[in-house]
């Protein structure tokens, strides 16, 4: 067991089954949203919570491959995260059925905290998270149909290894096209929005930001959030790294600029 800013990380994903409500969404086609979030941390649920939002006609859902690719209604943890606080994902989807894009809204989470990129993109066979995310995707595509985006946000633990990100991005393209997922604007393909982050506590790094603002030219790879704007103080990010309600804020205006068209 380790933690992040004390908040508990168990040593497996939360998979408490039990205390949740088994539920799928209603609605079908592009009145259904469908994203996976992968990265480190600020991708888990390892933001301060959690949030004690009352979700409005319960339009928010938990895909959890890890309960044979059941769905549920939304609550924070969620289950697959390993940290057990709030996440971004609620105020994402929110968001996007306000904006009139959704009627509702499934979200799986594959990532792992603390995680560098070279651990995230199936290259090296004693990370298993690579696999979770896979196993995620494949479950929802097919009980779906589609997959709207893998919501990407990581950068964070590649802080002054800026000239190997890209080619470690490459290999995570190549090792989901190996797995049959491929990454791209037709039909059949899912689009990877590519966040800038690099910001945990009073280390940044502005390379790192431009390679990854750079990935967004590659097939399929789209960019996403600048999070490294939202500010390290206390009020937006509890421990000047991880986010609050008023971080999580932040980062769901930052995603609707992205993912609102």
């Amino acid at each position: 067991m380790f933690s992040v800013s004390g908040i508990h990380v168990g040593g497996d994903r939360f998979s408490d089954v039990g205390s949740r409500t088994v539920r799928e969404p209603t609605a079908v086609g592009d009145r259904l949203g469908v994203f996976v979030g992968y990265g480190q941390s600020n991708s888990d649920c390892c933001g301060s919570g959690p949030n004690p939002e009352v979700l409005s006609g319960n339009s928010i859902f938990n895909f959890y491959a890890g309960s044979n690719g059941s769905t549920f209604e939304y609550e924070e943890p969620m289950l697959g995260a390993y940290c057990r606080g709030s996440c971004p994902y609620l105020k994402v989807g929110n968001g996007l059925i306000e904006a009139g894009g959704f009627d509702e809204v499934v979200f799986s989470t594959a990532g792992m905290p603390g995680a560098p990129l070279g651990s995230l993109n199936g290259g090296l066979e004693e990370y298993p998270w690579f696999g979770f995310l896979v196993e995620s995707y494949l479950g929802m595509k097919e009980k779906y149909g589609k997959v709207d985006g893998i919501l990407f946000h990581q950068g964070e633990s590649n802080v002054g290894l800026s000239s190997t990100y890209e080619n470690e991005f490459d290999l995570f393209l190549e090792n989901l096209a190996a797995q049959g997922i491929a990454v791209g604007d037709g039909v059949g393909e899912v689009k990877i929005y590519v966040s800038r982050t690099t910001k945990c506590g009073a280390g940044e790094d502005e390379e790192l930001r431009e390679v990854q603002l750079g990935l967004a030219g590659k097939e399929g790879v789209v960019e996403g959030p600048n999070t490294d704007t939202i500010s390290t103080d206390t009020f937006y990010r509890y421990d000047g790294c991880h986010f609050s309600q008023a971080g999580w804020d932040k980062v769901a205006e930052l995603w609707m600029e992205k993912l609102v068209v």
